[in-house]
């Protein structure tokens, strides 16, 4: 009897645990459907201007989606993933009055990273380029203190 008793605790235990599992996977699930919608979105707005930023080997890893002239959106997909105790991305805005940090933001192992409404620098309103790099420390160096992993210009 006890035995009985047994099993059918430890079944109901396997259920429960299973169950959280499933919910966890459909969490997971809906917040890449998530960013993978609103890569999509961006990616299709006839208002903005996208620029394409390729690796050393020329694939394209990422976008980055210029809202008029103020803001920019990044959609990232193909960049390794960085340890987020330790190192940051960092997206660079870059033209003949030097370079500026954008922003910073994170990439998880095989999973598209959508970065929105960073502000572009207002002392640099002419710029040609973007080149994102990956940097030591969680926050933006005030200039590169790598070669970018990823860039674009502006008249591609």
């Amino acid at each position: 009897r006890w035995l009985a008793v047994a099993a059918a605790a430890a079944m109901v235990l396997s259920l429960g645990v299973w169950n959280v599992a499933l919910q966890r996977n459909q969490s997971v699930t809906d917040e890449r459907a998530q960013r993978l919608s609103s890569a999509v979105q961006l990616l299709e707005s006839p208002a903005t201007r996208r620029v394409e930023l390729s690796d050393g080997s020329g694939h394209v890893v990422a976008f980055a989606v210029l809202h008029g002239e103020r803001s920019v959106s990044l959609i990232v997909s193909g960049l390794q993933a960085n340890n987020t105790e330790n190192s940051v991305y960092v997206l660079w805005q870059t033209g003949d009055a030097g370079t500026r940090a954008v922003g910073t933001f994170d990439v998880h192992q095989g999973e598209i990273a959508v970065v929105r409404d960073m502000s572009l620098a207002k002392d640099m309103p002419q710029y040609s380029a973007f080149a994102v790099t990956h940097e030591s420390g969680r926050a933006a160096p005030k200039a590169p203190g790598a070669l970018p992993v990823a860039n674009g210009s502006l008249s591609a």
